[in-house]
């Protein structure tokens, strides 16, 4: 789908732009697998600007066409009523070419049919033609179901049914056409986000969908239909019905505030920890009182420094580099340089700074460059304590 080592791009449609340019191309006759591929990196490198370049490399050493220039008759799907059907259509080429694109066609044309023994059948030559497809085990299920509904007794059972006739002389009722479960699904227009919630809702009830990512494939539809069955929805096809989509939501509502409040939690947990120290168990901010290292900026180490005693505001006046308070001058000129000057006032000024310790330099505007002392300098310190500025 993309070059090596590079990230394949979802999109914001209902497929991904791969996705959605190999089935665009997939079906043209007379295309050339290699062919092929060059028309779908050709669009998807237009639909995305550039962003994502599908890369293939080959080992044939013949010609390979999904759906070749003159398909044999036999390739064709035999059943009259599947190949009236475009959706469910091998498009005239082998089963075995493409069996993901055609096998999923197959299955969801199967779903169309409305007649009982013509789906059965239908059902049937599915199983031949993929033994081993994706939907065997579904296939199994509707052909059980759609039997024993077949063959159930009508005697006290058609009593109950709502749609009987009363007498030998009454006007039959008609009964409501099959409900078809794909035109059902489709019904409810599930965007990308909302297969998302229908994925997590199954999987945090215990039906692993086996990946929440909005595609509902063959994992997704076999947990939904192993839902319907646990919970007696009808008809157990894999296709969520309305009824079916509303009976998750509402069962699973619980779970998933929990989980989306989970989520709000951790992501609330990660900011304010963002330095490289963070949830090291030692606090890094040296804006705080106690044992710190000052190695974080401030507000980077939050979950270390959770208890302490933060500084006030104005004796972190002048000392706002993050290696303030650590006993050592960082200011250029008098310093290590790391801190700005006017940012490490405590380690530079009071004391003497510099690591001078001399009682001439005692004020707390030593080492400013700018002379503090009454009448040579602006008055703000007492005679002889800023003897490095007023004296050099």
């Amino acid at each position: 789908a993309t070059a090596p080592d590079a990230v394949a791009l979802d999109g914001e449609g209902e497929n991904s732009p791969f996705t959605t340019a190999l089935l665009t191309h997939i079906s043209q006759p007379g295309l050339e697998v290699r062919q092929l591929m060059t028309s779908v990196r050709n669009q998807v490198m237009e639909d995305t600007g550039g962003q994502q370049v599908p890369w293939d490399h080959s080992s044939l050493r013949g010609p390979f066409y999904f759906h070749p220039p003159a398909p044999e008759a036999s390739d064709r799907p035999s059943d009259e009523t599947l190949g009236q059907q475009a959706t469910i259509s091998p498009l005239g080429r082998p089963m075995e070419a493409a069996p993901s694109v055609i096998e999923v066609s197959y299955w969801e044309g199967i779903q169309r049919i409305d007649t009982p023994a013509e789906k059965i059948a239908a059902l049937r030559r599915y199983l031949e033609r993929f033994p081993d497809g994706n939907f065997v085990e579904l296939a199994e299920i509707q052909i059980a179901s759609l039997e024993a509904t077949a063959t159930a007794p009508t005697d006290e059972a058609e009593r109950d049914r709502p749609y009987r006739v009363e007498s030998a002389t009454a006007t039959p009722i008609a009964t409501p056409p099959p409900v078809d479960p794909v035109a059902a699904e489709a019904s409810l227009g599930l965007g990308r986000s909302d297969r998302r919630t229908v994925q997590r809702a199954l999987t945090l009830l215990g039906f692993d969908t086996r990946g929440v990512d909005g595609v509902i494939g063959p994992n997704s539809r076999t947990a939904i239909v192993a839902y319907q069955r646990a919970r007696s929805l009808q008809p157990a096809s894999g296709y969520l019905m309305p009824e079916h989509h509303a009976y998750l939501m509402e069962e699973a509502a619980g779970l998933l505030a929990a989980f989306q409040e989970e989520q709000r939690r951790i992501q609330e947990s990660r900011q304010g920890n963002s330095c490289q120290w963070a949830n090291d168990g030692e606090c890094d901010e040296s804006r705080y009182y106690g044992n710190v290292t000052g190695a974080c900026p401030a507000g980077t180490d939050s979950n270390d420094c959770r208890g302490l005693q933060l500084r006030s505001s104005g004796e972190m006046a002048g000392n706002s580099c993050q290696w303030a308070f650590d006993g050592e001058c960082d200011e250029p000129g008098i310093g290590t340089g790391v801190c700005a000057a006017g940012t490490d006032a405590a380690d530079c000024r009071r004391g003497g700074g510099g690591g001078g310790g001399d009682a001439f330099n005692s004020c707390q505007w030593a080492y400013d460059g700018e002379c503090d002392e009454p009448g040579i300098g602006t008055g703000a310190c007492p005679v002889g304590t800023d003897a490095a500025d007023c004296r050099r």
